[in-house]
């Protein structure tokens, strides 16, 4: 456990209410302190769906970043769970 990385992490489709989360979110630098650990919080959709293409605030690529596999995600201590059309 100690050797994971203390960051907050998600990547995701832009499927349900996930945008509205991931525009409030996306650049989220204030850090948190919970009994005085630091961590970082990085969230972005891997990919967006077509009805949310170019209607976001920023261009496109702002809000994506490249997807991560399953073994990637689990080096992080914390796992941001978003409902969408697929399970959590």
């Amino acid at each position: 456990w100690h050797k994971k990385r203390q960051v907050l992490i998600w990547r995701g489709a832009s499927s349900g209410k996930r945008r509205q989360v991931i525009e409030q979110y996306i650049d989220y630098t204030t850090r948190f302190d919970q009994q005085k650990l630091q961590v970082d919080i990085d969230i972005a959709f891997s990919s967006l769906l077509k009805v949310h293409k170019n209607r976001l605030p920023h261009p496109d690529e702002y809000y994506i970043r490249e997807p991560m596999s399953m073994r990637q995600l689990l080096s992080y201590k914390y796992l941001l769970v978003l409902e969408g059309w697929g399970m959590a």
